[in-house]
């Protein structure tokens, strides 16, 4: 699914291998043979299907995933920046349960500064995320590693501080009915070690983070449902969470827009997303986070809205998509680190966003993205100024951002 963001780089969707969509086609066979009405029969094909499912859990798979994107724009200033970033991802499937995930990224600039990408303090690939899990297709899940880290608000990326443990419960016996009710719960326990100001000598600062999460899903013929509640508490004594840059481009501007010490997130999501066709598809998310210990009880929000239609022509697969965002985030009620690269604590503002993915018969594994994107920031009362006063270099309670996203991405294995 494709969710609104104004980022060049879409949602990532989780990496899937040739074993998983066996392992889902066998579990999906089982309902049809549990309601054969003698029971001799019934039993005969549930154990074809547990041994066939055995069978194929016990062989090892890959995948993987390169994926490159140029950002070219302007701003209010008319000043234009340019810059490239890439992603590898992939996911190494062992016998049974056990796998590990990772991903390395890298980012430069060709122009100015990019306000929609990282920093880099190295031309190598840096670590985004490792991890090792076992129980993906069990009902419980243990994951141990670095975690991807997903922004507030909106989908998109955000840099991974905390390294630490996760407990999944998904029951098996979902997988077997795709249009009942589906729930999970995940509780992650993180910690990280800092290094202090270069003023505070050679000490290191320590976090910690717990997150509770509850999702339901409600899945129907064209119409999914889906709502989650998640709670994020931080052992932080010293109120060094709203100090993090992340390698976030307009850093210094958003920490003097956010100079909140006490952080206890709550977050709450509904989503809905109709598919009256197999080609195309509307969807719509709201999400509101707050800070519920903080000295502002100003709630951050976002609303967005996208559509989405896929064409096929002689082997070739076009998908187009359309979408609006509006968010609004007062400082003090999101940590920066937590944020999207467009977003600045103590600002609101609206996405616009039309693009195109192509995928050739020829070129099957390899996929194309076109995507033009508009921001309009507007500065809320009594905060510093908007990060986009970087490339204006002047004060402004509003301010333009307009980019065009180039990008390609590789699926491997080539048999995929």
């Amino acid at each position: 699914m494709i969710l609104t963001s104004g980022w060049a780089k879409p949602a990532s969707s989780p990496l899937q291998t040739q074993r998983d969509r066996e392992l889902n086609e066998i579990l999906s066979q089982t309902t049809d043979a549990a309601s054969q009405p003698l029971l001799s029969e019934r039993n005969a094909q549930l154990n074809i299907l547990k041994r066939e499912y055995l069978d194929r859990l016990n062989r090892p798979d890959w995948a993987g995933e390169l994926f490159i994107s140029n950002n070219t724009g302007w701003g209010s200033s008319k000043n234009f920046f340019s810059g490239i970033s890439g992603t590898f991802r992939n996911v190494l499937q062992f016998s049974e349960n056990l796998q590990s995930q990772s991903a390395w990224s890298f980012s430069g600039t060709q122009k100015s500064l990019v306000p929609v990408q990282f920093r880099t303090e190295s031309d190598l690939p840096t670590l985004d995320h490792l991890l090792v899990s076992y129980g993906k297709m069990r009902s419980i899940e243990v994951a141990i590693g670095l975690p991807e880290e997903n922004a507030l608000l909106f989908a998109g990326a955000a840099k991974s501080i905390f390294s630490g443990i996760t407990v999944t419960l998904h029951p098996l016996e979902q997988k077997l009915s795709p249009t009942a009710t589906h729930y999970s719960f995940q509780l992650e326990h993180g910690w990280a070690s800092l290094l202090a100001a270069p003023n505070d000598g050679p000490s290191r600062r320590k976090l910690q983070r717990t997150r509770p999460r509850f999702q339901l899903q409600w899945k129907f013929p064209s119409i999914d449902l889906k709502t989650f509640a998640a709670l994020e508490w931080y052992s932080d004594s010293e109120g060094i969470l709203g100090q993090i840059t992340s390698h976030r481009p307009n850093a210094m501007a958003e920490i003097r827009n956010s100079d909140e010490r006490r952080w206890r997130l709550f977050q709450a999501n509904a989503e809905i997303r109709f598919s009256p066709f197999a080609d195309s598809s509307a969807t719509l998310i709201f999400e509101r986070v707050s800070n519920t210990i903080g000295s502002s009880s100003s709630p951050a929000w976002s609303l967005s809205s996208s559509l989405e239609s896929q064409f096929l022509q002689s082997g070739n697969t076009f998908t187009g998509q359309l979408g609006a965002l509006s968010f609004r985030s007062p400082g003090g009620s999101i940590p920066p680190q937590r944020l999207p690269l467009e977003v600045t604590p103590g600002s609101e503002g609206i996405f616009l966003n039309a693009g195109a993915r192509v995928s050739f018969a020829q070129l099957r594994n390899h996929e194309f993205h076109l995507k033009i994107n508009s921001l309009t920031e507007r500065q809320l009362e009594g905060t510093a100024s908007l990060h986009c006063n970087i490339w204006q270099q002047n004060e402004t309670q509003k301010c333009k951002f307009h980019w065009l996203s180039l990008a390609w991405s590789l699926k491997l294995p080539t048999n995929l």
